[in-house]
C-alpha cells in the first residue's frame, strides 16, 4: 500500500519502498546488536511509516538505512523527587502539616459547636439589648442568657459579636450575674485585656462592678503593670483603673512596678514618688535610674505617649535623670508634646521640654501645635502648655505665626472658654498672679540658661502682636462682655494691660455714665459688684498711668467717666453707697487735674450729699 506524500519519509539511497518493513526489521536487530538496548517500537499503520515531529529525536541506524523516527518518552513530573529517599526535615514538616491539618479540624468542629450558641444567645439579646422591652421581660430573659452562655464565657469574650452579649450582661443584669461572670472571667483576665473586643468587656467590668470587683480584676494585673503598659490594648484598660478607681496606695504600688523587677512583689508603701523612693533606698538608684531609662524608652518607642500614667512615669525618670538624659528625652518628645499636654503631668512633661530644650527643640514643639492651638488653649491642663511656649520661646515672630495667628482668628472661641481667656490675659498682663495662679507661675519659671531674651521684652512684644485684635473684639462685643462675672474680669485684664485700649475704656465710661437708680430691676454698672470693682480697678491704675506719662492724661479711664456724666449721673453716683466710693477711689489717685473736677463738681452737688447717710457718702465727706 502506498504511503500518502505528507507521511512519505525522504528516500533513502538504494532502498525500495516496498522492502520498507523487512528492513525496518533489519535496522532494529542492527541498533539492537549495537546498543545492547531493546529496539522501540515504530508507529506504522497498514504498513506505512509515520513521519514523527520536528521536535521529535532522529537516529541515523546506518549510512544506507533510512532514518527512524523514535519517540522520547517524558517522565512525569516529580517522578525524579519521589524516587529520591524522604530526608529527616521532610518527614519532619510533614509531621507539622498533619498536626496543623489535624488541629484544624477539632478547632472548626468547636466552632461549630460555638456558632450555635452564639446565634441562639443573639435571639434572646436582640430582645433584651432594645429599649421597647419591658422591665419584667428582661429580667426573666436575663438568666436565661445567662444560663445559656454560662461555661462558654472564656470562648465567647473573643469574638466581635458574642463579647456584645456579655456586655449586656454586665450592664443589665443584676450585681449576682456580674459576680458570676467575673468568677468564671477571672483566669481569663490577663489575656482578655491583650484583645480587643475582650478588653472592651473588662472596662465594662470596672465600670459596672462593686469597689471589691475593682479590687479583684486589679490583683490580676498586679505584677505585670509595665507589661501591660506597653501593650497597644491593655494599656488602655490599665489607664481607666488607674485615673477612675485606682487609691493612693494602689497608684504608688503602680508607678514603683516601673522602678525594677523587685518592686512589682515588694511594693514599699507610702513612697510617691521616684525621688522618695531613691532617698529611701540610696543603694538602689543607680539600678532604678537605668530600669527607668530602659523603661521610658520603650514607652516612647512604642507610641504610649497618650496616656496619663506614662506621662507620670516619664515625668518622674526626668526629675532624676542626668542633664545629658534629659536633653535626649526632650529631643524624643519635642514632636509628641501636643498629645501628652492635656493630663496633669503631660502638661508638667511639656513645660519641662519647653524650658530645657534648644532652640531647634522649641521651634519643633511650636510647630506641633499647629491646627491643635485653639483646641490646647481651651483645655483645662492644656492651657499651661501654650504659656510655658509664650513664656520661654524668644523667637516672638514664630510664636506670633504659630500660636497667635490661630487665636485671632478663633478669638470668640477663646474668651468663650475660661481656659482661653487665661492665655489671653497672660499675654496681655504676663506673670501677673491676680489672673494666673501662683502654683501656674512656679512651674513656668523659665531657666535663664536656655531663654536670652529679658522677659519683659519678650512680654512686650507678643502684648504688641495681640492686642489689636482683643480691642476689635472688645468694641464689638463689650454688652455681652458686661452681662457675665467671668468675662468682666477678662474686660479688666484687658482694659488695664492692653495696648490701645483708649476707645474702648471710652465707650465703657458712656455705659457707666448712664443714670440709674437703686430700685431698678437690671443692676447699672455702678451697683453690679462685678462691674463696680472693675470700675474701681481702672480708676485705681490711673495713678500708674499717669506716673508713665504725665502728658498722656485723655487716656486716663477716671476723666474720661467724669467728662460723660452729666447732671442725672451725678446725683445716681451719689444716691448710691458704692457710687460715693468710686468718687473716693478718684480723689485717692492724687492726681490733680481729676481732684479738681471732682471737687468743683461736688459744690453743685453739696446738699445731695450732705442728705446721704451711707459709709461711702460718710467718707466722701471726709475726702472733700
Amino acid at each position: 500500500m502506498k504511503t500518502s506524500p505528507k507521511s512519505k519519509p525522504k528516500k533513502p539511497t538504494k532502498a525500495s519502498p516496498k522492502s520498507d518493513k523487512s528492513d525496518s526489521k533489519k535496522m532494529g536487530q542492527k541498533f539492537e546488536k549495537k546498543t545492547d538496548q531493546k529496539p522501540k517500537k515504530l508507529h506504522s499503520k497498514t504498513g506505512a511509516k509515520k513521519e514523527a515531529p520536528e521536535k521529535k529525536i532522529k537516529r541515523k541506524v546506518s549510512e544506507t538505512s533510512s532514518e527512524v523516527p523514535v519517540k522520547k518518552i517524558k517522565k512525569p513530573e516529580g517522578l525524579d523527587a519521589l524516587a529520591q529517599p524522604a530526608t529527616p526535615l521532610d518527614k519532619k514538616k510533614e509531621r507539622q502539616k498533619q498536626k496543623a491539618l489535624k488541629a484544624e479540624r477539632q478547632k472548626k468542629a468547636k466552632t461549630e459547636d460555638l456558632y450555635a450558641l452564639g446565634v441562639e444567645a443573639k435571639k434572646i439579646w436582640e430582645k433584651v439589648r432594645t429599649d421597647k422591652c419591658p422591665m419584667e421581660e428582661k429580667v426573666q430573659l436575663l438568666p436565661q442568657l445567662h444560663a445559656l452562655m454560662k461555661g462558654q464565657l472564656s470562648k465567647l469574650v473573643y469574638s466581635h459579636d458574642t463579647v456584645r452579649v456579655v456586655e449586656t450582661l454586665i450592664t443589665t443584669g443584676d450585681e449576682a450575674v456580674r459576680a458570676m461572670i467575673l468568677e468564671e472571667l477571672k483566669p481569663e483576665l490577663l489575656k482578655m485585656v491583650k484583645t480587643q473586643y475582650a478588653g472592651f468587656l473588662v472596662n465594662k467590668m470596672l465600670k459596672y462592678g462593686t469597689k471589691a470587683q475593682r479590687k479583684q480584676i486589679f490583683q490580676m494585673f498586679e505584677s505585670h503593670v509595665a507589661e501591660l503598659a506597653k501593650h497597644k490594648f491593655a494599656n488602655q484598660t490599665l489607664e481607666l483603673y488607674y485615673n477612675d478607681f485606682a487609691s493612693t496606695p494602689e497608684r504608688q504600688g503602680v508607678l514603683q512596678e516601673f522602678c525594677g523587677p523587685e518592686f512589682r512583689k515588694l511594693k514599699d508603701p507610702g513612697v510617691a514618688t521616684v525621688q522618695a523612693l531613691l532617698t529611701k533606698h540610696p543603694e538602689k538608684a543607680k539600678f532604678v535610674k537605668q530600669h527607668l531609662h530602659e523603661v521610658v524608652n520603650v514607652l516612647i518607642a512604642k507610641g504610649c505617649y497618650n496616656l496619663g500614667l506614662v506621662h507620670r512615669v516619664i515625668y518622674e525618670y526626668l526629675t532624676v535623670c542626668t542633664p545629658e538624659q534629659r536633653t535626649d528625652l526632650v529631643n524624643q518628645l519635642r514632636d509628641v508634646c501636643v498629645h501628652m499636654v492635656h493630663t496633669e503631668y503631660g502638661k508638667r512633661l511639656t513645660v519641662e521640654a519647653v524650658k530645657y530644650g534648644t532652640t531647634k527643640d522649641r521651634k519643633a514643639i511650636v510647630k506641633s501645635f499647629k491646627g491643635f492651638v485653639v483646641k490646647t488653649c481651651c483645655e483645662d491642663m492644656g492651657y499651661v502648655g501654650i504659656l510655658a511656649i509664650c513664656d520661654a520661646v524668644d523667637d516672638t515672630k514664630l510664636v506670633g505665626k504659630a500660636i497667635l495667628g490661630e487665636m485671632i482668628e478663633a478669638i470668640d472661641e477663646l474668651v468663650a472658654s475660661g481656659s482661653g481667656r487665661k492665655v489671653l490675659m497672660y499675654l496681655v498682663a504676663a506673670r501677673n498672679t491676680t489672673y494666673i495662679s501662683k502654683d501656674v507661675i512656679d512651674l513656668l519659671e523659665t531657666d535663664t540658661e536656655t531663654s536670652k531674651k529679658d522677659p519683659a521684652i519678650r512680654a512686650a512684644e507678643l502684648r504688641a502682636l495681640i492686642s489689636p485684635a482683643l480691642v476689635k473684639y472688645v468694641l464689638t462685643n463689650m454688652t455681652e462682655l458686661l452681662k457675665d462675672n467671668g468675662k468682666v474680669v477678662f474686660l479688666t485684664c484687658l482694659l488695664n494691660y492692653a495696648d490701645g485700649m483708649a476707645p474702648c475704656m471710652s465707650q465703657l465710661a458712656e455705659e457707666a455714665a448712664k443714670p440709674f437708680t437703686s430700685h431698678d430691676d437690671d443692676a447699672s454698672l455702678v451697683e453690679a459688684k462685678a462691674s463696680h470693682m472693675m470700675l474701681k480697678k481702672l480708676i485705681s491704675r490711673d495713678k500708674e498711668r499717669y506716673a508713665q506719662d504725665p502728658s498722656q492724661t485723655q487716656n486716663l479711664f477716671s476723666l474720661m467717666l467724669l467728662k460723660a456724666m452729666d447732671e442725672d449721673s451725678w446725683d445716681s453716683f451719689l444716691n448710691c453707697n458704692r457710687g460715693c466710693f468710686l468718687l473716693v477711689n478718684m480723689l485717692e489717685t492724687e492726681i490733680e487735674e481729676i481732684r479738681e473736677q471732682v471737687q468743683t463738681k461736688m459744690k453743685t452737688f453739696k446738699k445731695t450729699l450732705q442728705k446721704q447717710k451711707t459709709n461711702g457718702a460718710e467718707i466722701l465727706r471726709k475726702k472733700l
